[in-house]
């Protein structure tokens, strides 16, 4: 089956959802957020000097989550930055579509399943309290895509990065998004 496939943050929608709920959080729960924020740095310095990667340091940037209502937050910031996602995917989605993203799970469900759309994304284990498996970014975002669906083929696929030059190549066409423009990609796009 052919499905078209598409990143999320700065693709189909026009943030970085994960800095978006954060902020969010931020503003909802102040003094939870801010006691993570500061029990970071230690983490953030090791991540700087290559000693602690991508998803270690999200773990710790995110563990307010531990703390709060999680499903009814989520519900609330998709209820208010719904809204950000592009008017040019709303006019094309379908069914099938399927988001390819590097952001955590549990935050992508919500929207993905208010828009009818399956998804893959970085999974987080709520007991372990901690991200777990592929960290679905660059390659991985492969990886995943045919582990999860393995009868599917990518025919169209979208994103805004260099990061994601493996989906866009695995695509039979592929494009660039630049907020609501859609750019042809090409071999050597992003030199």
């Amino acid at each position: 089956m052919l499905v078209n496939v598409y990143d999320f943050d700065k693709t189909i929608y026009k943030h970085d959802s994960g800095v978006d709920f954060y902020f969010f959080c931020l503003k909802k729960f102040p003094i939870k957020v801010l006691k993570t924020t500061f029990k970071t740095v230690p983490t953030a310095i090791l991540y700087l000097f290559k000693k602690r990667n991508t998803l270690e340091l999200k773990d710790k940037i995110i563990y307010f989550i531990n703390e709060i209502d999680l499903d009814v937050t989520v519900k609330e910031f998709w209820d208010t930055h719904e809204k950000y996602i592009t008017n040019w995917y709303k006019k094309q989605k379908r069914k099938d579509d399927i988001i390819v993203s590097a952001n955590t799970d549990f935050l992508l469900k919500e929207i993905c399943s208010r828009l009818g759309v399956k998804m893959i994304a970085t999974t987080y284990d709520f007991k372990r309290k901690k991200h777990v498996g592929l960290h679905c970014k660059n390659k991985n975002k492969i990886t995943l895509f045919y582990e999860k669906y393995p009868k599917y083929k990518m025919n169209k696929t979208y994103s805004d990065s260099k990061h994601d030059i493996p989906l866009l190549e695995e695509g039979k066409e592929a494009y660039v998004v630049k907020g609501e423009k859609l750019i042809k990609y090409y071999k050597g796009y992003f030199k």
